[in-house]
């Protein structure tokens, strides 16, 4: 978790502003196949070697990681030229964002979208309790919104050329809250996973941009410290979800739960497109936004 604001800045700071998105929606193939071909790679090593042969595979590639990371020549980052308390930066990266309405809303649509379409807790019951499926179901469907993002990647390159940044933001996480719905609402199991499909695929047009949109609105002396603060919300709302959401199925069920958290993302993007210019218009700018 420490390095990732890390490479953010470096990453950032690497792309031309006017393909930053296409180098963002670079990176959800990449941890999409990881996470669909990773569980079956470690079932060979575990069958070859044991569980031990998995621990070893993942420290020598760590090892490989941090001798390329050696060698890379990172560009130099602007900076402030003052070095701030660990507090004083904390509070420098907090005013920014509040000070910035697209930055601090797009960082709230995520929120919202992780808190309460966090799906992937209740997939267990779901797949047991209302499709009936056993665990090579639950397997499938659980893989299925991994394969929609791989799509959902691909369309991102053509939709960002054509469209409003801002605009594929709340039709992905609009798109991304119904997909959840139509999931829950699901009683067939190939109705379940093309609901995955979709659900996969719309939250990767949206959080691509989203993320690609707060580096992009962020001067790269502050874009470690946004960063910092963006994470915990892409990585703390699915935590907090998973609590939330487990609390709602476990009082509701898990059908209606799902119903009701993929509404909210829904509910919040038309609410936002209605009443505010600021996401809806938005577009990805070509060059350095001025520092504060």
């Amino acid at each position: 978790m420490f390095p990732r604001p890390a490479r953010r800045a470096v990453r950032g700071g690497w792309a031309r502003r006017q393909g930053i998105v296409e180098a963002f929606a670079l990176l959800n193939p990449s941890r999409e196949l990881a996470i669909l071909v990773g569980p079956a790679f470690a079932g060979v090593l575990i069958a070859v070697g044991g569980p031990g042969a998995v621990y070893v595979f993942d420290a020598v590639t760590y090892a490989a990681l941090v001798v390329v990371l050696a060698l890379l020549r990172v560009p130099p980052l602007a900076g402030g030229g003052k070095r701030r308390s660990l507090l004083g930066s904390l509070r420098e990266g907090v005013r920014y964002v509040a000070e910035r309405p697209v930055v601090w809303q797009l960082m709230g649509l995520d929120m919202t979208a992780t808190v309460f379409g966090a799906y992937r807790v209740l997939l267990p019951a779901f797949a047991a309790d209302v499709l009936h499926v056993g665990a090579t179901g639950y397997g499938l469907l659980s893989a299925a919104p991994s394969a929609g993002a791989l799509i959902g990647s691909v369309w991102v390159f053509r939709l960002v050329r054509t469209a409003r940044a801002g605009r594929i933001v709340l039709w992905g996480t609009a798109a991304y809250g119904l997909a959840v719905v139509g999931l829950a609402q699901s009683r067939t199991f190939p109705v379940a996973v093309a609901m995955a499909l979709a659900l996969g695929a719309a939250d990767a047009v949206a959080t691509t941009v989203r993320h690609a949109a707060v580096q992009v609105e962020t001067p790269d002396e502050l874009r470690g410290r946004v960063s910092a603060i963006y994470q915990m919300c892409s990585r703390g709302g699915p935590a907090i979800g998973d609590s939330v959401m487990g609390l709602a199925a476990g009082a509701l069920g898990p059908v209606l739960a799902l119903t009701l958290g993929g509404l909210v993302p829904a509910a919040v993007s038309g609410a936002s497109a209605a009443r505010s210019r600021t996401v809806r218009e938005y577009s990805v700018p070509t060059a350095q936004p001025a520092t504060s």
